[in-house]
């Protein structure tokens, strides 16, 4: 039910819902009380933007079902809340909500652009290891009063300790525990999870506590092959990864790892089945929307394209996380719009792959 003012001192009252096309007269079983937006002009924009970030977006989170798919991930832990940062044109809306049906939103007045600009000068700075700390710092705390202060009163009042957060859009590029409150980073704080989306998240399917428990495929690529420079850490990091046999001594996860020449598809194909970790070090390009043009470089020189990757699905299906190590990850284009970390969870055909 919507109460719209006519300026005049009168009111109407609208009984309306949404049935996932239009809103509607009359209560359905969604009504526009389930959509934590509370003014009917923002009501409507908002599923506008919804529809069109579906269209857009597979892995985009329905903000509309918030308290319904995050039961399972709210009640894992106590003191567990998941928020969800919902990126609009004009706009930022901060959703949460915790165990017992608890939850609240608030609206925080920044541009989508304002907030991508900040997010891009936030990824520099981490990235240069020359840069200033204070500057680094400053940013940060931009970064959280946007995102964390509006519900800093919410989150003392439930006794939380560990925040999960299903990033829309450009948010997803933040990590998020590097957000700095003026005082302390929020690590220091609390213990921080992030996932791509409560609907792809399966609190059934999870690595076992044991490292003897999980094997790694781990592949890369630490020669100059064409135009890509070498990569000399590659084979320092997957020998620091994967033990490869009882000698090894180095190695953390028992596994299988192939370096150079040895990196091949074939050896991809053959051997990932089984391995509950695929760890790939190498150079690659990721170009949303245009998978054709995504590859990960193969240790022969030759390009590993998104629809290859497709071919082998099946083979993937033991996989609980994959790691990306080295890749192209420029903060441009589609990606500042945060389209570009859901295509990579998308290269397979199991959703509920991790990508990191």
């Amino acid at each position: 039910m919507v109460r719209i003012d006519d300026g005049q001192g009168k009111k109407q009252i609208f009984q309306q819902h949404w049935d996932g096309q239009n809103w509607v007269a009359g209560y359905g079983s969604v009504k526009t009380t389930d959509i934590p937006l509370y003014r009917y002009s923002e009501v409507i924009n908002a599923i506008a933007v919804i529809r069109e970030n579906r269209q857009t977006d597979d892995t985009f989170y329905d903000p509309r079902y918030l308290n319904e798919t995050a039961r399972a991930i709210v009640e894992a832990q106590p003191g567990t809340v998941l928020i969800y940062p919902l990126v609009l044109e004009d706009k930022l809306w901060i959703l949460w909500t915790t165990a017992g049906n608890v939850a609240g939103s608030k609206e925080i007045s920044v541009s989508q652009q304002q907030l991508g600009n900040m997010v891009v000068k936030f990824r520099a700075l981490l990235d240069n290891p020359n840069s200033n700390l204070q500057e680094l710092q400053a940013t940060a705390q931009q970064l959280y009063q946007w995102l964390i202060q509006p519900i800093e009163s919410e989150l003392r009042e439930n006794q939380i300790e560990r925040l999960v957060f299903a990033q829309d859009r450009v948010t997803r590029y933040i990590p998020m525990a590097a957000l700095h409150d003026g005082e302390q980073y929020l690590i220091q704080r609390y213990t921080i999870h992030s996932i791509l989306s409560a609907q792809l998240t399966d609190m059934n399917d999870k690595l076992s506590p044991g490292i003897e428990e999980n094997s790694v495929l781990g592949l890369g690529l630490s020669d100059g092959v064409a135009e890509f420079d070498p990569l000399p850490n590659v084979e320092i990091e997957l020998n620091k990864i994967v033990r490869s046999d009882e000698r090894d001594l180095e190695g953390i996860y028992r596994g299988q790892k192939y370096l150079n020449q040895a990196f091949t598809f074939d050896i991809l194909a053959q051997n990932v089945s089984g391995h509950r970790i695929l760890h790939i070090a190498t150079h690659g390009k990721f170009e949303p929307g245009v998978p054709e043009d995504s590859f990960l470089l193969l240790g022969t020189g030759e390009r590993l394209t998104i629809p290859e990757i497709n071919s082998i699905g099946s083979e993937l299906k033991d996989v609980h996380l994959v790691v990306l190590s080295a890749c192209e990850t420029a903060l441009g284009g589609r990606m500042r719009r945060g389209l570009k970390l859901p295509e990579l969870v998308l290269i397979s055909s199991k959703p509920d792959v991790r990508v990191r």
